[in-house]
């Protein structure tokens, strides 16, 4: 079992690979904190791990995504 680079507390963006995917529309822009993360099963597979509490679009709203669509925050200069 792979361990995410992840931890619940998080801040995180959208990666390019997210950016790219039409479903994460409403996230782009945005930052999320990481609310929850799945551990995956021997006999269960979440397909989007990754729960998350949205900010920064239009408006407040919980996202799940796989690890690579996301990133640890950055903050713009």
């Amino acid at each position: 079992m792979k361990k995410s680079r992840f931890k619940v507390g998080d801040l995180v963006m959208l990666s390019a690979a997210g950016n790219s995917r039409n479903h994460n529309e409403l996230a782009r822009g945005g930052w999320g904190i990481i609310t929850r993360i799945d551990e995956p099963l021997a006999h269960q597979h979440s397909e989007f791990p990754i729960a998350t509490e949205w900010y920064g679009c239009e408006r407040t709203r919980t996202m799940n995504y796989k690890p690579y669509e996301l990133k640890k925050y950055k903050k713009n200069t």
